[in-house]
């Protein structure tokens, strides 16, 4: 039996819903005048038909973590029952990536956190 290849390493701008991105920068207003950059790992939200299409200048995406990154700053992430309730698909808030065994992009499980949704322009992440 033949492992699915559900990961793959692409290096064009084909974005599409599902993509993984790496260190995507989000701008953000903390006060009138300040301003604030993070990168987060992030997956694409939006529909690959509007994004194949250009129908969209905003494009809608939820960062995510790695496993143990996540269980190291949330302690019910930690626990055997937090665990075994995220792989049942029980939190609505998250969802839980297998991890990637290709040696291009190795990653441990993975967390997206659909909780966090944010937007970034398009063209930005083109």
């Amino acid at each position: 039996m033949t492992d699915y290849p559900w990961f793959a390493v692409v290096d064009d701008d084909d974005l599409q819903q599902g993509d993984l991105l790496f260190e995507c920068a989000l701008d953000r207003v903390l006060a009138p005048s300040e301003a604030d950059r993070s990168n987060y790992d992030v997956v694409i939200m939006s529909h690959s038909c509007d994004l194949a299409n250009d129908k969209l200048e905003i494009v809608q995406v939820c960062p995510f973590w790695n496993l143990q990154k996540l269980a190291g700053e949330a302690e019910y992430f930690r626990s055997k029952r937090g665990k075994e309730e995220l792989r049942r698909g029980n939190l609505p808030g998250y969802h839980l990536l297998n991890s990637c065994p290709l040696h291009e992009k190795p990653t441990d499980f993975l967390v997206i956190d659909f909780r966090s949704q944010f937007a970034v322009e398009f063209s930005q992440l083109k």
